[in-house]
C-alpha cells in the first residue's frame, strides 16, 4: 500500500491541531447515499460550469462529477468538516502545460469540494483547503487573483 505523505501529514495535522475526531484518507462519495440540497447544488454546478467553461468539461455531468469526486482527506471537529485536497510536485505545484490549466486545476477541486459539503455535509460548518508545499510564482499569483 502507496502511503501519500502530504495526506499522512494532513490527517495528522487534523487530528493533533484541529482536533479531529474522525479523520480519513481517499474519500470518496456512494450513489447509494441520501443527498439533500441536491438541486441547489446541480443548479450552482450549472452554473459555475457557465461561468467557468474552463473548470469542467462541457460533456461531465452533476452526477458524474458527485461520482468520480475524491477528497484527499476530511475530519471532523465538533459541528465542523474539513476538506483538504493536496498536491506535492517536486518542481513546484504541476497541473497540464501552462499556468492557468495550474489555476483551473485548483479550482476545480475547491468547487467539488465545496459541492460535497453543500450535498452531504451542509449540517456542519465547513473549512476547505489546498494545500501544496511548493507552487511557483506566476500560478501561485493566477490562483491567488482568482480567489
Amino acid at each position: 500500500m502507496k502511503i501519500e505523505m502530504g495526506e499522512s501529514l494532513m490527517q495528522s495535522y487534523l487530528k493533533h491541531i484541529k482536533d479531529c475526531l474522525i479523520t480519513q484518507t481517499n474519500w470518496k462519495t456512494l450513489r447509494s447515499w441520501e443527498k439533500s440540497n441536491e438541486n441547489k447544488a446541480k443548479e450552482k454546478f450549472e452554473e459555475i460550469k457557465k461561468e467557468y467553461p474552463n473548470i469542467f468539461s462541457e460533456k461531465i455531468t452533476f452526477e458524474q462529477m458527485l461520482n468520480q469526486a475524491e477528497l484527499d482527506v476530511i475530519g471532523i471537529a465538533n459541528n465542523k468538516i474539513y476538506m483538504v485536497e493536496i498536491a506535492f510536485h517536486e518542481q513546484g505545484l504541476r497541473y497540464g502545460s501552462n499556468d492557468e490549466e495550474v489555476k483551473n486545476r485548483v479550482l476545480k477541486k475547491i468547487i467539488r469540494a465545496y459541492l460535497i459539503w453543500k450535498i452531504y455535509f451542509s449540517n456542519y460548518s465547513c473549512k476547505i483547503i489546498f494545500a501544496s508545499p511548493k507552487v511557483n510564482p506566476s500560478p501561485d499569483e493566477l490562483i491567488k487573483e482568482r480567489f
